[in-house]
């Protein structure tokens, strides 16, 4: 009995959901149309075949949101209807779909068809999948045509040699088409077909005729296709098709006539030289290492001239795209072509008018070094370089500072200080501030990559310079690049080099710069360089608390701390509660050796309790309200 009443309860909510394909309500239909495949389980094989099938056959003259469902749903219902000897019944339905006006019905159906195909038997594919195929490639509205042009490689190998030669006379139709939809689909499935026939030359070569063809083609959108197809087909055609027929195609392209066809080429070159030595492609993540066989002589001269052509373009698209490929193609660019033919391109890009081109060439100029070794380098390369330091946009400078390790490589740090160095101390002390303080970003990029011997020789007395400048940017920044440098070269160095700087500071009679020197005393403390310089800014406001500080326990008792409590007496009230914030934060530093060293408590206790008592209200809401200072520190 129990078992009739979940059966009929089963029976009850499939007949609601199928009042729901019904309803006049779109969003009702769209959610029962989600549970096709439920009511499927339940009418069984049969009635699904019989009733549901023609039943959904007439639901699709609906909103494009419905039979979208639909159309994803019918994908999913081959086990449903009987298994692969009745699969094929979902053909009809899907035949109606796939020959909508909606890109994404069409999108969806063509998915559902690919499982329907994967289900069926090779029998049933020649009796009932090829004259679907049929039917829509010789419709008269172009839709069904490119939705044709999109399956017709399904199941190729599957069909009988003459089927498979009639399939291949209707794609190869499609490619010449009307429509440009069509022919633009048909396009773009080209690689599944040059796969499926990798081992037919005599069928190979009416593809690549058809490839040719797509070339001359009157639309954008059929000729922007040529690079990703000439990339996908490359690796299933001999060596001799890749450099005659698709070098010829790519070399059309970059002389096309349209600035977004050369584009699709300047931004994909690296791989295009890659398919065309036979190597593999690079993905979205990054380039690949080329591979693959050696280009003849009369190649490489077309590559070379082919990049110079596009690095010359007069679009500054073009130009920045393959800009942003100069290494990685000069690679496959033997060095007398390189230096022949694109260092003099180079030498223009360096003073190229667009910013944006400007800055893809700063990031690549650099690794063009190992490619020219160390004499061409200095004769070629750095002269460039020099350029682009002064270049007034500081992203093409900051390209080129963070590329300066592959240049020290090459020609060692004596020759990169004789010809660079003149240029970035010269940056250093630009009367830009925003100049300068492109140049202080990158100092610690720049002493990393260099060491600690040539900073403290060229660039030391330049970084302490900075915390003394008349702009506060240019300080903070400066105090900030502090903490950055004691982390690369140690505590010794900021005890050697620093601190005495600081000391000097925070006696200087100027109050900016004694400011400063208390603010170089919270970076070195703070668990991140980048603590909140303002008067207003809550103690502790460093960013990545819970890490150790730059100083060790030492460092901060001998040194630091005595500093900050010297300057609590200092007349200026805003320098008095940066002292009463940099103590709260030392006080509640999550370092357990300070924290819990009753020595440092009992020093900064004192001299906060005297500030919580400042006659300037600022200093005393400082002293008394920081949000990390201890409790028993304030009694």
């Amino acid at each position: 009995m129990e078992g009739t009443n979940t059966d009929s309860d089963d029976l009850y909510q499939i007949a609601i959901l199928i009042d729901q394909l019904k309803h006049d309500d779109v969003q009702q239909r769209t959610t029962a149309s989600k549970n096709i495949s439920k009511i499927a389980r339940a009418l069984g094989p049969d009635r699904t075949r019989d009733e549901l099938i023609p039943f959904l056959t007439e639901c699709v003259d609906d909103e494009d949101e419905v039979i979208v469902v639909i159309a994803e749903e019918l994908g999913k219902l081959c086990n449903n209807v009987g298994g692969s000897a009745h699969v094929h019944k979902l053909l009809p339905p899907l035949e109606l779909l796939i020959c909508g006006e909606d890109n994404t019905v069409r999108a969806m159906s063509a998915k559902s068809v690919e499982h329907v195909v994967d289900c069926m038997s090779d029998d049933n594919l020649c009796t009932y999948f090829f004259p679907f195929l049929t039917k829509l490639a010789n419709k008269d509205w172009f839709t069904a045509r490119a939705s044709a042009a999109t399956l017709l490689h399904l199941g190729l190998k599957r069909l009988s040699v003459k089927m498979q030669e009639e399939v291949l006379g209707l794609f190869l139709r499609l490619c010449k088409d009307e429509t440009p939809l069509v022919r633009r689909l048909a396009a773009q499935h080209l690689e599944a077909w040059a796969s499926l026939l990798a081992d037919s030359p005599a069928k190979q070569k009416e593809l690549i005729a058809t490839y040719k063809n797509f070339i001359n083609d009157d639309q954008d959108s059929i000729r922007i296709q040529i690079v990703p197809i000439s990339i996908a087909i490359a690796p299933f055609v001999s060596a001799e098709v890749r450099q005659t027929d698709i070098l010829g195609a790519v070399v059309d392209v970059s002389r096309d006539k349209s600035w977004r066809v050369r584009w699709s080429l300047a931004h994909r070159v690296h791989d295009a030289f890659n398919a065309l030595r036979g190597g593999s492609s690079s993905d979205s993540g990054g380039k690949t290492t080329s591979g693959g066989a050696a280009l003849s002589e009369s190649a490489q001269t077309s590559l070379a001239t082919l990049f110079n052509n596009l690095l010359n373009d007069a679009e500054a698209e073009v130009k920045g795209a393959a800009a942003s490929h100069l290494s990685s193609v000069c690679r496959h660019l033997k060095k007398t072509a390189l230096i022949e033919v694109i260092v003099p391109t180079a030498q223009r890009l360096s003073a190229d008018p667009s910013e944006f081109v400007r800055s893809f060439f700063a990031t690549e100029v650099n690794l063009l070094a190992p490619l020219l070794g160390k004499e061409d380098t200095v004769t070629h390369i750095l002269p460039l370089l020099l350029v682009l330091l002064r270049d007034t946009n500081s992203e093409v400078r900051l390209n080129v500072i963070s590329g300066l390790d592959s240049i020290n490589a090459v020609i060692g740090v004596d020759l990169l200080s004789q010809s660079l160095m003149p240029a970035i101390t010269d940056l250093a002390q630009d009367t830009k501030w925003r100049v300068r303080l492109a140049v202080i970003e990158n100092t610690p990029m720049l002493a990393k990559q260099l060491g600690v011997q040539f900073f403290n020789e060229k660039l030391i007395n330049l970084s302490l310079a900075w915390l003394g400048d008349v702009v506060f940017s240019i300080r903070k920044a400066a105090a900030q690049n502090i903490r950055y440098l004691t982390e690369i070269f140690g505590e010794d160095w900021a005890r050697t080099h620093i601190v005495p700087r600081i000391r000097e500071m925070q006696s200087n009679a100027a109050f900016a710069k004694r400011m400063t020197a208390l603010f170089a005393v919270q970076v070195l403390l703070s668990t991140s360089a980048a603590v909140t310089f303002h008067p207003t800014a809550s103690a502790g406001s460093s960013r990545a608390a819970g890490k150790a500080p730059a100083m060790s326990h030492s460092m901060v008792l001998e040194v630091l701390l005595p500093i900050v409590l010297a300057m609590a007496s200092d007349p200026v009230p805003n320098i008095r509660f940066t002292v009463a914030k940099t103590l709260a934060h030392l006080a509640a530093t999550p370092t357990a050796s300070i924290k819990n060293d009753s020595q440092v408590q009992a020093e900064i206790a004192p001299v906060l309790a005297k500030l919580a008592a400042d006659s300037d209200r600022d200093v005393r809401k400082f002293a008394t309200s920081g949000p990390t200072v201890p409790p028993a520190v304030l009694k």
